[in-house]
């Protein structure tokens, strides 16, 4: 799950991406290559909360090593603090130029309420040969793209039919007669 969020720098806010991982997946994956902090430690503490691992362009720039703390809050909402449990060459692509900070999947649904997936990754298991991944992930993404069609079909559905509500009718309060004209109309005897 990725999102947006709010971190102080230099006493400014600024906007920065945050994605919720699976820590167990990535690492038994081997995915992400650390350049600072122990694999299995860092891991270890997303796993436990209240950590995240740094995008090494992140981390040079903001003086962010293993240990450091980093306050993340939601626009408008209380901050959290998190500790730095890593720095990794790269990350996940961001909203912005900077790549994603890293949490647990749970720290993103507690502290921050993330509930949807807005972020997939898809790791081989062990024994699955490469053209049956091929086929596994070219099958879910048929059945995502037939379940959003299905969604934006209801959607048109509903949109259509409010349209057909329309014209609205309008009442009028006061009566005028027949023959009053209004600015830019030409009155009724004179079309004759």
């Amino acid at each position: 799950a990725q999102f947006q969020a709010v971190v102080t720098r230099d006493e400014r806010p600024q906007e920065v991406s945050v994605a919720g991982i699976d820590p167990n997946l990535y690492q038994d994956g081997g995915a992400l290559i650390f350049t600072e902090g122990r694999r299995a430690a860092a891991f270890q503490a997303l796993r436990d909360g209240g950590s995240v691992l740094v995008p090494q362009d992140v981390a040079r720039r903001d003086a962010l090593e293993v240990g450091s703390t980093v306050d993340l809050a939601l626009p408008g909402a209380t901050t959290q603090t998190f500790r730095v449990a890593g720095v990794v060459a790269y990350s996940l692509p961001g909203a912005g130029t900077d790549q994603a900070l890293l949490m647990s999947l749970a720290d993103a649904r507690a502290d921050f309420n993330v509930t949807t997936a807005s972020l997939w990754s898809l790791i081989p298991q062990p024994g699955v040969d490469e053209a049956a991944f091929e086929d596994a992930v070219a099958s879910a993404a048929r059945e995502v793209r037939t379940k959003a069609a299905r969604v934006a079909a209801q959607a048109a559905s509903v949109n259509a039919r409010r349209s057909q509500r329309l014209p609205f009718r309008v009442r009028l309060r006061r009566r005028f007669p027949a023959d009053s004209s209004f600015p830019g109309q030409i009155p009724a005897h004179e079309l004759r």
